[in-house]
Parts: structure tokens; sequence; C-alpha cells
């Protein structure tokens, strides 16, 4: 995967309040349904992978990434499953994400609703 990304997740100071466990995969179908599918669904798990063949947008759009190039990640949260602001996750999400790349000095966008582009790219 990308160089050293699972050693820095493993050690990172700052996650380790949220972060309860790292699952990284070389292919997966689907890094949402491998999430959906584990008999513990236990807040803080983070699933990575290198290669996702049957990833899901909007509107159950499929789509891929592209090995070594992309980020394909699922993170299981526990969140109201009744709540009206439960539609802000995304949006909440993509702006983080963002922050979080520029203070690293990544320029970076959000493309509506919540795709992040770099270089124009997603």
């Amino acid at each position: 995967m990308y160089p050293g990304l699972k050693d820095k997740l493993h050690k990172g100071v700052h996650s380790k309040r949220f972060v309860k466990d790292i699952i990284f995969l070389d292919s997966i179908d689907s890094t949402n349904s491998y999430g959906l599918s584990l008999r513990k669904k236990k807040e803080g798990t983070i699933i990575l992978t290198k290669k996702q063949v049957s990833g899901r947008g909007r509107d159950r759009r499929l789509w891929h990434s592209v090995e070594d190039k992309s980020i394909a990640v699922s993170i299981i949260i526990n969140y109201p499953k009744k709540s009206d602001s439960i539609t802000f996750v995304p949006l909440l999400s993509a702006n983080a994400i963002v922050d979080t790349l520029d203070f690293f000095g990544l320029d970076s966008k959000i493309k509506w609703p919540n795709d992040i582009l770099m270089n124009s790219k997603k």
C-alpha cells in the first residue's frame, strides 16, 4: 500500500482516541460491504484496501478504485439511525478530510456531495 501508511496509522498519536482496529486488504469488492459483513462491528474500525472492484456511491452507482492511486476506506461509526442530522455525516467527513489535507499542505477540493479532488482527480 502507501509506503509506511500501515505503521503510521498504528502508531498515530492523534488517532488513538477513536481508532480501535485497522484492517488492511490487498483487494476487496467493497470496503463498505466488508464492514457490514463483520460479526462484531466495533466503532473505530477502519477498513482500507489497495484495490476495490465493486465500490458503491450515491444511488448505488458502481465505481472502482485505481490500485496505488486511490484511497478506498470505510470507517465504522456508531450513530443514531433515526436522526435528521445523519445526512450531514458525508458532508462533514468530506470537509474534515479537506481540512486535514490542507494542514499537510495538499491542495484539495470537494466535488458535491463528498468526493475529494486533488489535481482535478478523485
